[in-house]
């Protein structure tokens, strides 16, 4: 079936579009500032969304999603990459409107890291195939940048596509972040074979290795020059340096008890 695409709106393959955020350009909503809405076509104008933004921004999504053909109640299922607001702060719109919501079980306890719940359907564990529109989507539980954090491979037109969230940040020290957990994390869905890899807020869909490699080596002062991208205070960036540079020792000596 023929799709009409909106200005700025990226079709990644055939039925699978990043609906917003980074690096649509121009920006299909101009003032957009939530984690990445994708859009997987299913059976007839069923689809599914991994993920779908802040709460302010749902009218403006759904106006896209008119654009492209879509009505929210053709929307069956949404699934969250974790409970973070940017990424799931409007489940509650898509549920009233019939779409079955999912969240990794860990979520039930986001009260524990002091932020409120994601009121969802459904609360897989991993391993769980999540199926929705004649769609299915393997669930992969990968801690690190929250306890709740999930990644999603779905085969789609011939590609093996990996929904990552922020897999691999951003790291907050002090929060719910666990810098071994990520590191586990990223080399457990690394042995997936994706080619391409869709996250929360980035896309790789070239030199996939390359991107692995590069990830690998970034994960810890990487990670913060991006927390650091968004005015982190000095005192945050000295204990982030410090946790990291413990967790590493960890990881590679972890006979030390220090």
């Amino acid at each position: 079936m023929s799709t009409r695409i909106p200005e700025g709106v990226l079709e990644l393959v055939d039925g699978l579009y990043l609906v917003t955020g980074y690096p649509c350009d121009p920006r299909p909503v101009p003032d957009y500032s939530g984690a990445s809405v994708y859009l997987a076509r299913g059976r007839g104008k069923e689809c599914i969304l991994v993920d779908s933004g802040f709460r302010r921004f749902t009218d403006s999504i759904v106006d896209l999603l008119d654009q492209m053909g879509v009505t929210a109640s053709d929307v069956k299922m949404v699934v969250y990459t974790h409970g973070h607001g940017d990424h799931a702060e409007s489940c509650e719109y898509f549920r009233r409107q019939g779409a079955t919501t999912a969240i990794h079980e860990a979520a039930r306890n986001a009260g524990d890291w002091g932020r409120s719940p994601v009121r969802a359907d459904r609360f897989f564990r991993d391993g769980d195939v999540l199926e929705a529109a004649g769609l299915k989507l393997q669930a992969y539980h990968t801690p690190g940048h929250t306890p709740d954090s999930s990644c999603f491979l779905l085969d789609m037109a011939g590609s093996r596509v990996l929904f990552a969230g922020d897999l691999a940040g951003w790291y907050f020290p002090g929060r719910e972040s666990d810098y071994g957990q990520m590191v586990a994390s990223v080399e457990k869905v690394r042995k997936l074979g994706a080619d391409l890899i869709c996250g929360g807020h980035w896309l790789c869909g070239g030199d996939v290795d390359a991107y692995w490699d590069k990830l690998a080596k970034s994960l810890g002062e990487g990670i913060f020059s991006l927390v650091d991208r968004f005015n982190a205070t000095e005192h945050c960036e000295l204990t982030a340096k410090r946790f990291q540079a413990r967790q590493r020792s960890r990881v590679c000596h972890p006979e030390d008890p220090s």
